[in-house]
């Protein structure tokens, strides 16, 4: 009995492993090229995307789908 208890406290650990999704954020570098006196420079800029950022996203789009209805 006590080696099923252990078998299924394992198999829910597992199950719950597999279904975990990655939470790792983006990070996008930009460049941005601009003159100063007459010299060219390019600056980079740095912009992090949160990981819920496309599904924020699709869902923006919906309710505005939803408006012109």
């Amino acid at each position: 009995m006590n080696c099923r208890f252990l078998c299924s406290i394992m198999c829910l650990i597992l199950l719950l492993l597999l279904l975990h999704e990655p939470t790792e954020s983006k990070k996008v570098v930009i460049h941005v090229p601009y003159r100063v006196k007459s010299v060219k420079h390019t600056h980079t800029i740095y912009k992090i995307i949160p990981p819920d950022y496309r599904k924020a996203k699709h869902e923006n789009e919906d309710e505005h789908d939803d408006d012109y209805r």
